[in-house]
């Protein structure tokens, strides 16, 4: 029966009825109705991975379903043997009540077992086994058995993800703390050099050499035309032995050329000296006598 199923079909019983068809059938001795769909083994003679051969369901599920009776250390404990040559199966979890889906009644109870290889040390395998017990018998029980390696491959590619995004975490953590201990060394000792340089002791003789320094800076300042008249007119420039032509502002002495420079063309003759209107006008400013003797324009 088993090895003629249909392409597609599946034998995935319910817990129901593994508890009411199934181990119901196999305790009452009505082994002819069961017998060809799940096959009777000391169990826990087995490792997991050699279980599946056992098997009268061939099926590429990795789920297998057996008969086996329990091996108690005593008669009144419930404590079963159950170590196998490369491990042992050890119970997790609370004890499960099975009921009924329509009249909510108690049909059974189901154990978790984890299979744990003890080769070199204690390590937790894929494999897990439900135990499913008839009510008031203790001997024989129905096991389904199954693999589970995607589960575990997730489980450890997690692991390996959460390792690496910490990794990567801290890493970034380190870079930041890195830049801002570069950008506040970058910034305190600028300081600290402006700060050492103003806190030095300034003598008088330094403070005498900058006053006559900023005093010998010409004004870049244009001069306005009430201080620029002021400056270029014969009185000012004559009336004090202190004040040549020689000592007005650069700007003041631009201006001025400028400005009698627009008075007269190139061309314009003074009358009786052959010289320019410009020539004229600049020499007496600064002062020339020779003029005196020519004839006025």
């Amino acid at each position: 029966m088993a090895d003629n199923f249909p392409v597609g079909y599946r034998f995935l019983p319910k817990e129901e009825e593994l508890l009411t068809y199934y181990l119901k059938n196999k305790i009452e001795g009505n082994d002819s109705l069961i017998n060809n769909t799940i096959s009777q083994i000391h169990l826990y003679s087995f490792d997991p991975w050699d279980l599946p051969e056992h098997s009268k369901v061939k099926s590429d599920d990795s789920e297998w379903f057996f008969f086996t009776e329990l091996n108690y250390t005593t008669e009144k404990n419930n404590r079963c043997v159950r170590k196998t040559n490369g491990g042992y199966w050890k119970i997790t979890g609370k004890e499960r009540q099975i009921k009924t889906m329509a009249t909510d009644t108690l049909i059974g109870t189901k154990k978790t077992l984890v299979f744990y290889n003890n080769r070199p040390d204690s390590v937790k395998t894929n494999w897990v086994m439900h135990e499913y017990h008839a009510p008031n018998h203790k001997t024989m029980v129905l096991c389904r058995v199954t693999n589970n390696p995607e589960k575990k491959e997730k489980k450890a590619k997690r692991k390996a993800n959460n390792l690496l995004e910490e990794e990567v975490t801290q890493t970034k953590k380190k870079a930041s703390n890195l830049i801002e201990e570069e950008v506040t060394r970058g910034e305190d000792e600028p300081v600290s050099e402006i700060t050492s340089h103003l806190t030095q002791e300034t003598t008088p003789e330094d403070t005498r050499i900058q006053d006559n320094a900023v005093d010998q800076i010409p004004s870049l300042v244009p001069q306005s035309p009430a201080a620029t008249a002021t400056a270029t007119s014969p009185a000012s420039c004559s009336g004090n032995e202190n004040n040549n032509a020689g000592s007005l502002p650069l700007q003041a002495i631009l201006e001025r050329d400028a400005f009698f420079n627009s008075m007269y063309s190139s061309v314009d003759v003074c009358p009786g000296t052959g010289f320019l209107y410009s020539e004229f006008l600049n020499s007496l400013l600064a002062g020339d006598d020779h003029w005196a003797t020519s004839d006025s324009p």
